[in-house]
């Protein structure tokens, strides 16, 4: 997993970094293993080109890459060696060549890298018969090695992040953020895995290029995806933003009650798909107030029972207004009911106790 997000830039420092690895791959395997030279060095330029290139997830401070495939299929299909040599070596990235990462970072990232693919590979070769790769002791095998590399890369990442952490932060917290991306990344991943070293024994090097060529693509496609995604927040900020224009008394109040909001999802152990839609209704729970008087919306003293009726109509105009997003239809009576109370006195619908929305709840708390 890597540690920061920063743009890629390829220099020639990289470059140089590139070609050192690879002949020093070449220089190792052609004096221990000849037929090992030209597969792993196959294996170490697509983890290279994987790890140049990864994927940002919205919502964590690092990416995730495809590079785990070439290290856990070489691993398997040419041996411990070439498996550390993919591990340590392909897994260095342009970032970690500008003097961008500390280079503790930098070097702890090598050792949890090959202390993960070598404990994985030594499981993987001591219980599997290497000569049937779809057996089940072989895949029962696969299987305790995968999550074996899975438990030590996590233990090794939780470790760094709190010993290295600019601000003091617990275990439980660091599990809650990583280990659920963690776990379905390879659990994603695992198969793909045993599926090249499968290629590569039937059908060779060529079989195993025509598989990643589509994998490579479909691994750009996802980057746009998460792109749509980002633009898609940044809309509904904007839109907020335009709110706040609007609204002198409440600049940055939309962000501050969708990160509260996010938190007491979090407590409440609500699951990924909740939250970012509760994000969406909190950044937007104000939208309405678009519809509203400016002399009414900015009004300092208090309100005149015909303006007060004016400013509770916001919650409605603002679920008329997010009932129009397709994406967004489910969060639009969260919205509409965010000023209702628990005993039955808010407004605009008067409802109570449970009969208000969950998500509309969490946002008046947040309020």
């Amino acid at each position: 997993m890597g540690t920061l997000e920063m743009p890629v830039r390829i220099t020639k420092r990289y470059l140089l970094y590139v070609l050192s690895s690879s002949t020093l791959v070449y220089w190792v395997l052609s004096r221990l293993d000849p037929t090992a030279v030209k597969p792993t060095l196959a294996f170490l330029w697509f983890a290279l080109l994987s790890e140049a290139f990864p994927v940002y997830l919205p919502g964590l401070a690092g990416s995730v890459s495809i590079g785990f495939i070439a290290i856990f299929a070489s691993a398997i299909s040419q041996g411990t060696i070439p498996g550390l040599l993919v591990a340590i070596l392909g897994t260095v990235r342009p970032v970690d060549c500008i003097g961008k990462i500390p280079l503790r970072g930098v070097l702890y990232n090598r050792i949890q890298l090959a202390l993960s693919a070598l404990g994985a590979s030594i499981v993987f070769h001591l219980w599997s018969d290497a000569t049937d790769l779809i057996s089940l002791p072989t895949i029962v095998s696969f299987v305790t090695a995968a999550l074996l590399y899975f438990m030590i890369n996590t233990v090794c990442t939780i470790w760094y992040l709190q010993r290295f952490s600019p601000r003091p932060v617990s275990v439980t917290k660091i599990v809650h953020q990583i280990g659920p991306t963690l776990f379905i990344y390879y659990l994603a991943l695992m198969p793909l895995a045993y599926l090249v070293a499968i290629i590569f024994d039937r059908i060779g090097l060529l079989g195993v290029a025509l598989f990643l060529l589509p994998l490579t693509i479909a691994r750009f496609s996802f980057q746009r995806y998460i792109d749509m995604y980002q633009m898609f927040l940044g809309t509904i900020r904007a839109l907020a933003v335009a709110l706040e224009a609007k609204d002198r008394y409440t600049y940055g109040h939309a962000d501050r009650v969708a990160r509260l909001s996010v938190e007491i999802g979090k407590r409440l152990n609500l699951q990924d798909r909740d939250l970012e839609m509760l994000q969406y209704a909190a950044i937007l729970h104000d939208i309405g107030k678009i519809g509203v008087r400016d002399e009414v919306l900015n009004k300092p003293g208090r309100y005149t029972p015909d303006e007060f009726e004016e400013m509770k109509q916001h919650p409605v105009i603002g679920a008329r207004i997010i009932a129009g997003v397709k994406a967004l239809e489910r969060v639009a009576d969260w919205i509409r009911h965010h000023h209702e109370r628990y005993d039955g006195t808010g407004y605009p619908d008067g409802l109570q106790g449970e009969n208000i929305p969950l998500g509309s709840r969490i946002i008046a708390v947040a309020d």
